[in-house]
């Protein structure tokens, strides 16, 4: 939503949480390593770097998406 920022009952853009969440900065990372999200200084590559969790993030394909062999 680019620069988007949304405090609403029902919705908060960006969502307060997303920058601990691997799950959402890896994919994040793969399509704009160098984004800066609203209201950081670093981008999507240090955040990620920084990030605490080390837990696996991986593709799932499905037969009407499947991905690319890497």
């Amino acid at each position: 939503m680019g620069h988007l920022r949304l405090n609403d009952p029902e919705l908060t853009l960006p969502h307060p949480r997303m920058l601990k969440r691997r799950f959402v900065l890896v994919p994040l990372e793969e399509i704009l390593p160098g984004l800066i999200l609203p209201g950081q200084t670093g981008d999507v590559r240090m955040l990620l770097a920084e990030l605490p969790d080390l837990g696996e993030v991986t593709k799932v394909a499905t037969e009407d998406h499947p991905w690319p062999d890497s």
